[in-house]
Order: structure tokens, then C-alpha cells, then sequence
């Protein structure tokens, strides 16, 4: 059940992100420039934000699942993070969820058997 709620959430972000975009006539740079402001004003009002996590161990893996939303209610950023003996990823989507100007962060960090570690980012 905890396993598909996580599903159920990354299929609906996947969803939202596919819809075409409305604002077409931005360049790159000013479509860039906007999420990084969006981004940098969410993560400034985290700390007083509703926050919302769920943690569950199974089968030797942790997994946190956790949302914050603004005052007005609005969902501002999901974090899912799962954790176990191999290494860690986690996933995080930032952003006006209903307008399409989201920030996604997907890491995950390897453990090799003698003590190395690859970590793999993106920004999207």
C-alpha cells in the first residue's frame, strides 16, 4: 500500500510534466532564470511551511516520504528518499505544481564494496 501511494504520486508529477508548455514564446534562459527563483523562494519558506513525512522499513530498505505546502495550502515540494545496504536515491520535485514551473531533482549515491561511493545527479 505505502509502495504504490509513492507510484501513485510519481505518476501524477510524470503526468503534469508531459502537458505541452504554455509558454513557448520564453527563451531558455528566461524560462531558466524564473525556476530558479521559484526554486530559491520555496526553499526560503520551507522552515515554516506545513510539513508532512512518512517513514516505513521493509525488507531491510528505509523509505521517507515527505510534502510541504505553503500557508494558502498549496503543495510547494515532494521528497521521496529511499535508503538501503546498496546506497540512497532520492527524488525531489519543487515548484507551482498546477502551473508547470517545477524543479525536479532525481540523486543516487552507489556504495561500491571497498569504500567508494558514485553518486548520479540531475536538475530538471
Amino acid at each position: 500500500m505505502k509502495r504504490n501511494f509513492a507510484i501513485l504520486l510519481f505518476l501524477g508529477f510524470a503526468v503534469l510534466l508531459m502537458q505541452p508548455n504554455a509558454s513557448g514564446a520564453r527563451s531558455v534562459d528566461e524560462q531558466v532564470k524564473k525556476l530558479t527563483e521559484s526554486y530559491t523562494q520555496i526553499e526560503a519558506q520551507l522552515d515554516r511551511s506545513v510539513h508532512y513525512l512518512r517513514k516505513t522499513e521493509a525488507n531491510g530498505a528505509t523509505t521517507i516520504e515527505q510534502a510541504w505546502f505553503n500557508g494558502a495550502g498549496d503543495l510547494i515540494k515532494v521528497a521521496v528518499e529511499r535508503t538501503d545496504s546498496s546506497g540512497r536515491e532520492l527524488t525531489e520535485y519543487s515548484g507551482d505544481f498546477f502551473h508547470r514551473e517545477m524543479f525536479m531533482l532525481t540523486r543516487k549515491e552507489s556504495h561500491f564494496p571497498h569504500a567508494g561511493t558514485q553518486v548520479d545527479e540531475s536538475r530538471d
